[in-house]
């Protein structure tokens, strides 16, 4: 069972947690990241974007119902 590198969220439990615990509303994702990266990229309607962050996709999924 790795306990580092990408092979660790490979393991159900462990990613299971991570799961549970990005979906928080008070998660560092939700209450720091999403807000500055939103910010930052403005009115995305019309635009091309790619997720290339780590997570479930979930923003990509976001950018899409902004138009983009």
């Amino acid at each position: 069972m790795p306990t580092d590198g990408p092979g660790f969220y490979d393991q159900a439990a462990v990613f299971d947690t991570y799961q549970a615990h990005r979906a928080t509303p008070e998660s560092p994702n939700q209450t720091l990241e999403r807000p500055v990266i939103q910010d930052l990229m403005g009115d995305v309607r019309g635009c091309d974007c790619l997720d290339l962050g780590c997570g479930d996709a979930g923003f990509g999924l976001e950018l899409l119902a902004a138009g983009a």
